[in-house]
């Protein structure tokens, strides 16, 4: 089992996460409009390619949910590190020897 080593404060950590969070917000936002933009585009545009344009743009879009997913779950797995750490912290902060 490797070790582990922390090299920023929980702030830092936080701050990162609520950075990422946003990251994950923009990305979501953006991959909602470009759905939007390549449904209007195939539902406006007859071709041979048309479908499978489509289709090949649908299989993306999994993935992007699954990013989303997978960001979104580390993200809330990690405040849950910081809390379990500080918490540990804090209860082996006092003196246990009188």
């Amino acid at each position: 089992m490797a070790g582990s080593s922390l090299a920023m404060t929980y702030e830092d950590m936080e701050a990162e996460l609520q950075r990422l969070s946003q990251l994950a917000d923009d990305f979501e936002s953006t991959t909602g409009s470009m759905t939007t933009s390549v449904t209007t585009l195939c539902d406006n545009w007859t071709s041979a390619s048309t479908e499978s344009y489509r289709e090949d743009y649908l299989k993306l879009t999994t993935n992007f949910s699954h990013t989303l997913e997978i960001v979104r779950s580390l993200i809330q797995e990690t405040h849950a590190y910081i809390s379990d750490m500080q918490a540990t912290d804090n209860a082996h902060s006092t003196n246990r020897v009188q």
